[in-house]
């Protein structure tokens, strides 16, 4: 069920400036621009680092602006907005020419409409109105003693709250003119992308002024808070810093028509030959730190004070200096993440000289945190672990195991394996047990060369096919659950899921049947990527890659002539790294 939103009071439209910056990662972003319009005629009506978002979709009256944060620094955020209104002949049309020496933009002189504010204009978002007055500080006039002039008489916003989002695509947010309009307004914890990426939550947001900010003692927290002090720009500053991979709760959620507007002022303007109204939105973000130009400017927060960056006023200021000194805000060489493995023998090392420094887990943590961050990994697989055991384990974590769950950052998953080479083990066990060889995951490399003809010619019985079959059809059963299971309880977590690897190789007899159940197995985990939206490491494909270049990325071996024979089916400390690698490009893909 999609998230229930707080409202307050006002409307909107877009353009964003952007300035991000951290130590020797200096970037700003300041010319981004969009603006959100409503257009009709004759009676009423409803209308509608870091990324602006800006959630108008359709004609509806929904619209949600937030900011959210895709990098590795802390943001420190504020948003500017101002809005227009005019009504006559002509309405909405902008201008198509400028003066040819002096790029002075002309007025279309087809439109004849007048602006509501009694002063801006269409093609100057500079003259737009601020929201001083739908957030009238003492002294201002109300609003009512406006009247017609007022554009809060004539449009409603509805402010605060929160909801489900798709983060912003990580080839599109490069572009810094970028404003993403991916995410509808009815998504859920469930949702996914066309791209597989699953919805995420914002934080929630009161939106309070300056003066009802100082009364209430100045909280850091989950607030938008509309400096209605400034003599000149209105900024509202998310009054938190915004963590990587958060983002902020709403600042604007909805825009409305009052439907009563055209028969009050209908006296005043000629709403019938059509209105056009617009909201412009500048977001800027920022870092803590950052580095100085020439001249001893640093590119970080205190950018907001420049005049042609908006500058602020003495509220502002010390609001910003309150959160970039608050104890909440994470440097970012101390910036932690938490890790949690779940899965079979791989995941725990199994048969390597040094599971903790050559594990694929391992490694790549220890990758993350050469990026400059700080994991904290809870490795929770267990070697002969199946899909069911799995599923079990999940249902019977503890209430500290849940509670890390709850707040972890990467959760990968490897399992399946164990479904259909569990029960060839076991049957490989009775066979050699005839041969003198006690159990097949012990034997030498001598005993081995006993009873190679045997091993290379082994195809599964009747028995131990349905022991497979049986297998496949629990994996098929258990993994839906246990990637539901694991998304609910790890919401905002990245989760990424192996395939599974074919140890055997195409001159074993057995290699067919085995091939065809781990790709049955397979085809489950890449067709499920799109319905519960999960990342997916192709260790299957890698391997084989890696097999047909030469390159032995497993224990198995029973040709002499590539060296000791053995018959772990376990990646050698090369496949380990082979896997780390899928999971940090995919890391670093989002």
């Amino acid at each position: 069920m999609a998230i229930q939103r707080k409202l307050m009071s006002a409307a909107a439209a877009v353009s964003l400036a952007a300035v991000i910056a951290a130590g020797t990662y200096a970037w700003t972003n300041l010319s981004p621009r969009k603006i959100n319009e409503w257009r009709g005629a004759g009676s009423p009506g409803t209308g509608p680092g870091g990324t602006l978002h800006d959630d108008r979709r359709g004609s509806g009256d929904n619209k949600d602006v937030y900011v959210e944060n895709w990098g590795d620094r802390d943001l420190f955020v504020r948003v500017k907005l101002t809005e227009y209104m005019e009504a006559g002949q002509g309405a909405g049309l902008k201008s198509v020419s400028t003066e040819p020496n002096t790029d002075v933009i002309i007025h279309n002189p087809l439109n004849l409409a007048e602006s509501i504010t009694g002063s801006g204009d269409i093609d100057h978002t500079d003259t737009w109105a601020d929201i001083r007055h739908r957030f009238f500080a003492p002294g201002d006039p109300a609003p009512a003693s406006e009247g017609r002039y007022y554009l809060g008489n004539y449009w409603n916003w509805e402010m605060g709250g929160q909801k489900y989002y798709y983060p912003a695509s990580a080839d599109l947010r490069k572009d810094k003119n970028y404003v993403d309009q991916s995410s509808p307004d009815n998504l859920t914890a469930g949702s996914v992308n066309d791209n597989g990426i699953n919805a995420r939550l914002t934080h929630p947001a009161a939106v309070m002024t300056m003066n009802d900010w100082k009364n209430a003692g100045q909280p850091i927290g989950d607030y938008w808070i509309i400096d209605n002090t400034s003599e000149r720009h209105i900024w509202a500053y998310w009054a938190a810093p915004l963590k990587p991979g958060e983002a902020t709760g709403l600042l604007i959620n909805k825009v409305a028509l009052i439907d009563s507007a055209f028969n009050t002022y209908g006296a005043y303007y000629d709403f019938g030959k059509g209105y056009y109204y617009a909201v412009n939105v500048i977001a800027q973000m920022a870092t803590k730190d950052g580095t100085a130009d020439s001249n001893g400017v640093k590119d970080n927060y205190e950018r907001f004070g420049d005049a042609n960056q908006g500058g602020w006023s003495a509220d502002g200021q010390a609001l910003m200096e309150k959160l970039v000194n608050a104890d909440t805000a994470v440097d970012a060489a101390v910036y932690s993440q938490t890790y949690i493995a779940f899965g079979d023998s791989v995941p725990a090392g199994y048969a390597l000289a040094d599971p903790e420094t050559e594990s694929y887990v391992s490694i790549f943590a220890k990758e993350l945190e050469a990026e400059g961050k700080t994991i904290s990994v809870s490795n929770m697989a267990v070697s002969g672990m199946t899909s069911a055991q799995l599923l079990d384990a999940l249902n019977n974590l503890t209430a500290a195991e849940k509670d890390k769950l709850a707040n972890s950052d990467i959760v990968t998953v490897n399992i399946g394996g164990n479904n259909i080479l569990g029960p060839i083990i076991k049957n490989l066990n009775q066979a050699v047990n005839k041969l003198g060889i006690e159990n097949v995951r012990e034997v030498t490399s001598e005993q081995i060369k006993n009873v190679l003809p045997f091993l290379k010619s082994f195809t599964p019985n009747a028995g131990l096919l349905t022991d497979l079959q049986d297998g496949l059809a629990a994996f098929n059963s258990d993994f839906p659950i246990i990637i539901t299971e694991i998304k609910a309880m790890a919401p905002h977590a990245v989760l990424i899921v192996s395939t599974v690897y074919n140890p055997i190789p195409p001159d074993i007899s057995a290699y067919s049947t085995v091939n065809s159940l781990i790709k049955s197995i397979n085809s489950v985990i890449l067709e499920g990527r799109l319905t519960y939206g999960y990342e997916i490491a192709d260790t299957y494909a890698a391997f084989e890659n890696a097999e047909l270049e030469g390159i032995t990325v497993t224990n198995f071996n029973l040709d002499p002539a590539k060296g000791p024979l053995s018959v772990d089916i376990h990646p050698n400390a090369t496949g380990h790294a082979i896997i780390a690698q899928l999971h940090l490009d995919l890391m670093n893909g989002i």
